[in-house]
């Protein structure tokens, strides 16, 4: 039996490789509701090196009242999935023309888990990868808070909100440290998109995942069908309309 798990607790990922899985004749294969998330939030056995860091956070999630997200016994076991990885061969140019981060255009999209600050999840941790699906979507990395950051997340926010087909998140890579900026920011702006933040900060796995460059201020990620379809790092102001252009080209706009 293979049991398929997701590090959140959407399940998107498991349902998908167990249908793979079966057009190769695994057919014995059981999915865990609630995923790694749940797991962990029930305070399960677990091993590695991030088990830890899951479990403070798992705590910090029950004490603000978060644990009432998480159905209250753990179903059927289930699979663990280790994210597929894709070449890192097509990176495309990017805004500063001088460096590369992030996973190229044609490589997928696979799930990360993240805390969420201020989106439907907030307080907790979650993936708006799973989230998003297959819908179109725009992934933005930053390296740090600060005036610039806010300005782009700003402009991502009018631009998701412009087109209702597009979906949009921002991620802040330095952590938790991150959280109250963020909330003052949206709060401020009136930002609609979730705004997260790696849980363990630049050692985070997603980070690794996503092939992340920690000198690039910044990485956008334009995909449609869980598949990279533009990446560009070190956007400004300036530039930002070359990720509103590319989202508007594959959405099928001008």
């Amino acid at each position: 039996m293979l049991i398929l798990y997701c590090p959140c607790n959407h399940d998107e990922d498991s349902i998908d490789m167990a249908n793979k899985l079966r057009e190769f004749g695994y057919l014995n294969t059981k999915i865990l509701e609630g995923g790694w998330y749940k797991w962990v939030a029930l305070k399960y056995p677990v091993v590695g090196t991030d088990a830890a860091n899951a479990i403070k956070s798992a705590d910090a999630a029950a004490g603000n009242g978060a644990a009432e997200a998480v159905p209250a016994a753990a179903t059927t076991a289930a699979t663990t999935t280790a994210t597929t990885s894709a070449p890192a061969s097509s990176q495309s140019a990017n805004a500063s023309g001088a460096i590369t981060s992030g996973r190229g255009p044609g490589a997928i999209t696979p799930s990360f888990r993240v805390l969420d600050v201020t989106g439907k999840y907030k307080g907790t941790e979650t993936c708006y990868v799973c989230e998003y699906g297959t819908a179109p979507t725009v992934i933005a990395f930053f390296q740090n808070t600060g005036d610039e950051t806010a300005d782009l997340i700003v402009k991502l926010d009018k631009l998701i909100d412009s087109r209702k087909d597009l979906k949009g998140v921002a991620v802040i890579e330095v952590g938790p440290e991150a959280k109250p900026w963020l909330e003052k920011l949206a709060q401020d702006k009136r930002i609609k998109i979730p705004l997260v933040v790696f849980q363990n900060g630049t050692n985070d796995s997603g980070v690794r995942v996503y092939k992340l460059n920690l000198q690039a201020k910044n990485t956008f990620l334009v995909n449609d069908k869980r598949l990279v379809v533009a990446n560009f790092a070190n956007v400004s102001g300036d530039t930002f309309q070359q990720v509103a252009d590319a989202s508007a080209k594959m959405l099928g706009g001008d």
